[in-house]
């Protein structure tokens, strides 16, 4: 009986680790996804993306509030990667990796479509 429960378990984790490998191939064309892991199980951001994260949460937005404003749906990701996401931003942010210097911006999104940005974030990006 208890190994009957463990596989069990095993095969609901194998197929949540598919539904969310599906979640993230589907979300691949995100403008702020430069590309996904080898196991095109994660994405790897682009710059932009934890700028425009963090702006979103320096807004008051939660972490998840502001990983959907930007275009992902934690019902089919899941909260973990907003609230990973946004950690990250966070840190990138007390690292000061956001201060308004060219290399800390990839211009892969419009302008338009960031955050709203000072005068020296504009001329940085």
């Amino acid at each position: 009986m208890a190994q009957e429960r463990k596989k069990n378990r095993q095969q609901q984790t194998e197929a949540q680790r598919l539904a969310h490998r599906d979640a993230v191939i589907a979300h691949s064309d995100n403008k702020f996804v430069a590309e996904l892991t080898k196991n095109m199980d994660a994405f790897i951001y682009t710059k932009d993306f934890y700028v425009a994260l963090y702006k979103q949460l320096e807004s008051g937005m939660t972490s998840i509030e502001a990983y959907e404003s930007l275009g992902f749906d934690t019902k089919k990701l899941g909260k973990n990667c907003a609230q990973s996401a946004a950690k990250r931003a966070r840190q990138k942010a007390k690292n000061g990796e956001f201060e308004p210097k060219a290399e800390n911006y990839d211009g892969s999104i419009p302008i338009e479509e960031m955050p709203e940005m000072t005068l020296e974030e504009k001329v940085a990006y």
